[in-house]
C-alpha cells in the first residue's frame, strides 16, 4: 500500500462531472479501521445524488466534492490502537447508515448517510468508525457482498 489513494468526487451536476482525484490515505484513529474498496456496487440513490437530485429529506445535505456512492465490500488493511472487533484481512461491508440500528428513521441517521450526506465508497481506501461495517459472509465474493446493502434490502423488501 502506498501513500496516495484515488477516488471519484462529484460537484452533483451529474455523472459526466465525476473527477478522479488524488488524495493522501488517512490513517486510522483509535476506534476507526481502514478499508481497501474492493468492489462497490451502483444504486439508483447514487446516481440521483451524483445528478444532484437526493433532497429527499433536509437533514441529508450533501457536501460539495462529496465521494459518491454507498455500499462496498473491502478489506480491513489498519485499525486504530483500541479497535478490537476488526484485524487486518478481514473482508467487511460498508453500511449505508452506520447509526440506524432498528425502529424508526430519524434525521440525525439520514445526516451520516454514506455516499450521500458524507463521502462514500467510490475510493481505493476509506476510513470508518469500527462500528461502521459489518463482516462480510465468507460464502460470498466482493462483487456479490456489495450489493447487500441497498439492493439487497430493496430486493427483500
Amino acid at each position: 500500500m502506498g501513500t496516495e489513494s484515488r477516488q471519484y468526487q462529484t460537484s452533483l451536476d451529474g455523472i459526466s462531472n465525476l473527477r478522479l482525484e488524488t488524495v493522501t490515505i488517512p490513517s486510522p484513529e483509535k476506534r476507526q479501521i481502514l478499508v481497501q474498496i474492493n468492489a462497490v456496487s451502483l444504486n439508483y440513490k447514487d446516481a440521483e445524488v451524483i445528478e444532484g437530485l437526493f433532497g429527499h429529506h433536509k437533514s441529508s445535505v450533501a457536501p460539495r466534492n462529496l465521494v459518491p456512492c454507498a455500499d462496498s465490500a473491502g478489506t480491513v488493511v489498519a485499525k486504530g490502537s483500541e479497535v478490537f472487533r476488526w484485524d487486518t484481512g478481514d473482508r467487511v461491508l460498508s453500511v449505508s447508515y452506520p447509526d440506524f440500528l432498528t425502529g424508526q428513521v430519524k434525521p440525525e441517521y439520514l445526516s451520516k448517510g454514506v455516499g450521500s450526506a458524507v463521502n462514500g465508497v467510490l475510493t481505493e481506501y476509506r476510513l470508518f468508525e469500527e462500528t461502521a461495517v459489518v463482516r462480510t459472509p465468507e460464502y460470498l465474493t466482493d462483487d456479490e457482498a456489495c450489493c447487500f446493502q441497498i439492493a439487497g434490502t430493496t430486493a427483500w423488501m
